[in-house]
């Protein structure tokens, strides 16, 4: 009986050891992103105006569970900008007597960490390449973020209203789902090339501060002046979207 035992350990851990053989169980890889990012506000009469380049660099780390199947992680430096036009008020002699609607285009410029947490699936080899996808959820910490605004009076005049630090108008964090895929390439030994495309949807707004009441014109109401032009209104809904190119050499 002992004998049978260990006859059937030992068959355990030569399979254990063929498969572990066939992949390794841990993957590290550096990667430069670059792409587009833009905000889709869900608010009344706010509007995204289009893409801007956005970037990433970082780390990423694959715990392979099969030949095939990976959770994967890691720690990256995201830089995202985003154009939104919405209606505002100004103020000409800044004392906040004489409000005046104005339409606003700000960008938002947010730098956060990023931490990507999806499944991986990889093909066998084709040729001498593999395919794979992943899809998951990732998080935005931000640790910078800025609003440089320019409004338009009626007269259709441009104010520059500079630039201000909004980090206490900035969510501590915010979730996107995560889809990708792209192709493995060979290069020395372990070494190999990943090129792929990421999609970053945002499910969890970025933004904490709160949007303008309109009327049915898109102007904002009358309410508001009267509370001091201050915002009382819907909690702003920005949801960031992000499309990269994704280069990243694996180890």
């Amino acid at each position: 009986m002992k004998l049978r035992n260990i006859f059937l350990l030992g068959v355990f851990v030569l399979i254990g050891n063929t498969v572990l053989g066939q992949y390794k169980p841990v993957v590290i890889g550096v990667g430069l992103n670059p792409g587009v990012s833009w905000i889709k506000p869900e608010n009344n009469h706010y509007t995204s105006e289009g893409p801007s380049f956005s970037y990433s660099y970082g780390l990423d780390v694959d715990f392979y569970f099969n030949a095939n199947y990976a959770f994967s992680t890691g720690l990256q430096i995201q830089n995202t900008k985003a154009n939104v036009s919405y209606p505002d008020l100004f103020s000409p002699s800044g004392n906040g007597n004489d409000w005046e609607n104005v339409t606003s285009n700000s960008l938002y410029s947010y730098k956060m960490f990023h931490l990507p947490t999806y499944l991986k699936l990889k093909t066998n080899p084709i040729g001498y390449n593999s395919f794979f996808a992943e899809f998951g959820l990732s998080f935005y910490f931000p640790f910078k973020a800025t609003q440089s605004t320019e409004s338009t009076r009626d007269s259709g005049e441009t104010i520059d209203r500079g630039s201000e630090n909004i980090m206490d108008q900035t969510n501590f964090a915010s979730v996107n789902l995560l889809l990708g895929g792209g192709i493995e390439i060979p290069l020395s030994g372990d070494t190999k090339l990943q090129l792929f495309v990421r999609y970053l949807n945002g499910i969890s707004s970025l933004s904490n501060s709160l949007a303008y009441k309109t009327d049915e014109n898109g102007n904002v109401s009358s309410d508001e002046i009267l509370n001091t032009g201050q915002a009382s209104g819907k909690k702003l809904s920005y949801f960031s979207k992000n499309l990269s190119l994704n280069i990243k050499v694996i180890f």
